[in-house]
């Protein structure tokens, strides 16, 4: 791994951390100001439709099958500008056309009352935030030619300028007063500014080493049969992947429009911990993999993935724990005010605690599929990836009248967890790895410790009174969380030394 691309992932972990972190704030804010009403809900869902999209169209898929032929053309000398100012124009065009139709598909649902009267305002919220779609989109792709021409650092941050028009939009109607109705239709414009905010600033800094225009050219255009080629395939895992999610929402709706607010809330601290250690750990992992593969460095391969695999076990799994000893306590510092009260409380924590044993399967992944990707298999991984959507979709559903809005938490975590152990499995298959019996080692000591760590924790906080989750004070549950953390952060490092020590002696034996 050399030292740019490791700049480089700093870079962007930074930028990917900041950008967490302001969401959270906003849903903080959301919470204050919504609870887990029905409003919040609406729009949560209406937020999906555009985002659905943009991991299709944007940064996504499109962008995966784009970016390779721009730097082929980038890298032969051949002129640039012009073949990504039609892919831009082209891809603006469509999405335009796309957001028209889900606006028309939206009135039409509700006047063939498939939609109901009382969920109206998921159509009008639609309505309003559908022109976000090609704003979104054209960012992601832009932010992908940013990073191609090694400009990491604008791209990273775009996703706190959403957050920030969000949470200036939160503030105003706190401060203003603004009823619920208002203050939700604030929120629907200030995205779909925020998404027009991200093409103009991108545009601006493309200027500098790349000249765009509009550039229209026919879907049949010879310049764009290697595109289609590569664009295609991607887009059906992409595309089943993102429909599964809707999906998992349009459920997550129908047994109540609290069940959608409780859900994201739950899902914005699960992916903290997988999206700042994941997506690093990935996007570092993927150019030093197929680096040693170019060069036929085996040996190379499987110490890289081996340490990769290991440093994500090593930090989601005390998140995992952390989160389970102290998710009460956390919960209520971070949302319980406004109209977020104890019943919104319930409804989150219960999605919460399912959660929480896929966090180090959702981190991991993102290692194993850079071994994947970076031995340019796509088609194993998307097999798999078929597979545990339809499961995911079967637990999700079959587990409602036990679990309610849980059991999407629950179906999540289990195929996360069936998809690593199928992937791996498959990778030594295929010879990408040679000792599973190693990586089970190289683990030990993770899981060990954390165990111990959990045990050791609740009886020091029984004798101290750490977990009484009574009060409802926003000071004395932050407190909580920060001594909580730091004694559970000092035994989980202290138990791992040991036993990273001892294992070490007996393997020497």
């Amino acid at each position: 791994m050399s030292k740019k691309n490791t700049i480089n992932a700093i870079i962007s972990g930074v930028g990917n951390l900041t950008g967490r972190l302001s969401g959270l704030v906003r849903e903080m804010l959301y919470a204050y100001l919504f609870g887990t009403s029905p409003l919040i809900g609406y729009f949560k869902y209406a937020v999906a439709l555009p985002n659905l999209a943009r991991r299709i169209f944007g940064e996504g898929a499109l962008a995966n099958a784009f970016i390779p032929l721009l730097a082929d053309k980038k890298n032969n000398e051949q002129d640039p500008n012009s073949y990504a100012s039609k892919i831009l124009t082209l891809t603006a065009t469509f999405n335009t056309f796309l957001a028209l139709c889900g606006i028309a598909i939206l009135f039409i649902l509700f006047s063939l009352g498939i939609i109901s009267n009382e969920s109206q305002e998921l159509v009008y919220l639609g309505s309003v935030m559908m022109p976000y779609l090609p704003f979104i989109c054209l960012a992601g792709l832009l932010a992908s030619i940013h990073n191609l021409y090694s400009k990491y650092s604008l791209p990273a941050l775009m996703s706190s300028t959403m957050n920030v028009c969000l949470i200036a939009a939160s503030c105003f109607a706190i401060f203003t007063n603004l009823d619920e109705k208002s203050t939700i239709y604030l929120l629907a414009f200030s995205l779909v500014f925020s998404g027009l905010l991200q093409v103009f600033i991108l545009l601006r800094s493309a200027k500098k080493f790349i000249k765009l225009k509009i550039e229209y050219c026919k879907f049949k255009a010879p310049e764009l049969k290697s595109f289609w080629i590569s664009f295609i395939p991607v887009t059906i895992g992409a595309s089943a992947q993102q429909i599964s999610t809707l999906l998992d929402k349009t459920i997550a709706l129908w047994i109540g429009p609290h069940a959608v607010s409780s859900l994201s809330y739950s899902e914005l601290l699960i992916y903290l911990p997988v999206g700042v250690f994941g997506v690093s750990l990935g996007s570092v992992c993927l150019p030093s993999l197929s680096s040693s593969l170019a060069k036929g460095n085996l040996n190379d391969v499987q110490r890289d993935f081996e340490k990769a695999l290991s440093q994500a076990f090593f930090l989601s799994i005390p998140c995992s724990v952390f989160f389970y000893l102290l998710g009460d306590t956390l919960l209520k510092t971070l949302f319980l005010r406004g109209a977020f009260d104890l019943e919104s409380l319930q409804f989150t924590l219960k999605a919460f605690l399912w959660f929480l044993p896929g966090i180090p399967f959702f981190t991991a992944l993102k290692v194993l599929l850079s071994l994947y990707y970076a031995n340019k298999n796509t088609k194993t991984p998307l097999k798999i990836s078929l597979a545990m959507i339809t499961l995911n979709l079967v637990l999700g559903i079959s587990f409602i009248p036990l679990l309610s809005h849980a059991s999407l938490a629950m179906a999540s975590s289990v195929t996360a967890l069936l998809n690593f152990v199928f992937l791996l499995t498959s990778a030594k298959k295929l010879s990408y790895i040679q000792n599973l019996s190693q990586i089970v080692q190289t683990n030990l000591p993770t899981i060990i410790a954390a165990s111990l760590s959990c045990i050791t924790f609740k009886l020091i906080a029984d004798q101290l009174s750490i977990l009484e989750t009574g009060s409802l004070k926003f000071a004395d549950n932050l407190l909580t969380t920060i001594i909580g953390g730091l004694i559970f952060s000092l035994l989980y490092l202290f138990f791992f030394k040991v036993f990273k020590s001892v294992f070490n002696i007996i393997l020497k034996l």
